[in-house]
């Protein structure tokens, strides 16, 4: 985990950087901000620029080569993250009757421009939830020196702010930092895992292709 202790340096440059790339997205989606670029363009432009910075150009840091070995990983949280997100679904519905909005890219599966601005806003949700990770592991590891505290902490709080950021568009804050944040737990776990932001980019990615289109598929049969 880079960019928290003397031998992955955070200058105070960088720092600041990381500070008000987390917040951007809180001031557009809840100050009523109207932009020509895609939200998730904003996430990926502004993160790549924050993690240059932070790394003065290594991106090497965060990213790697993607290896066999990582296939199977990526499928096995694949399926973890389906069976979690199908699981609270239920609960939520059955024990508590909760409604959610559905994402509200279902009904767009033939929208070949959907699939190309995935590329780019999910990469960008990464890079978010990356330097969430790395700022709050760099704040609380200079208060504990405890690594892993500092990393498990890090996680719960970016984990929590990444849902809320999605609760304008499901309408539940529950299912929002449920089904949507803490279930980002298994790209993080990715993540550490690898030390490859590829990895759990891949695992967003197709995670969503395939409830993108299965969602619409049937949305279509009811």
């Amino acid at each position: 985990m880079p960019f928290y202790n003397k031998e992955f340096p955070l200058s105070k440059k960088a720092l600041i950087g990381f500070i008000i790339v987390f917040i951007i997205p809180f001031v557009l989606a809840f100050g009523n901000i109207k932009t020509y670029i895609p939200f998730g363009c904003i996430l990926l432009i502004s993160g790549l620029l924050a993690i240059g910075i932070a790394s003065k150009g290594n991106f090497k840091s965060i990213c790697k080569k993607v290896h066999k070995s990582d296939i199977k990983l990526i499928v096995v949280l694949i399926i973890l993250e389906a069976i979690f997100s199908i699981s609270v679904s239920m609960i939520e519905l059955l024990a508590f009757g909760i409604h959610s909005n559905p994402n509200p890219v279902f009904g767009s599966s033939k929208s070949v421009l959907l699939y190309i601005e995935l590329i780019f806003d999910l990469f960008g949700e990464e890079l978010f939830k990356l330097i969430g990770i790395f700022l709050f592991t760099y704040i609380f590891y200079k208060i504990s020196k405890n690594r892993k505290l500092s990393i498990i902490l890090a996680a719960f709080i970016t984990l929590s702010c990444f849902g809320l950021l999605h609760a304008p568009e499901y309408g539940n804050v529950f299912h929002a930092l449920v089904s949507i944040g803490y279930a980002s737990v298994f790209t993080v776990y990715a993540y550490i895992k690898t030390k490859n932001i590829f990895v759990s980019y891949l695992i967003h990615l197709i995670f969503d292709y395939v409830f993108i289109i299965l969602g619409t598929v049937l949305a279509g049969l009811v």
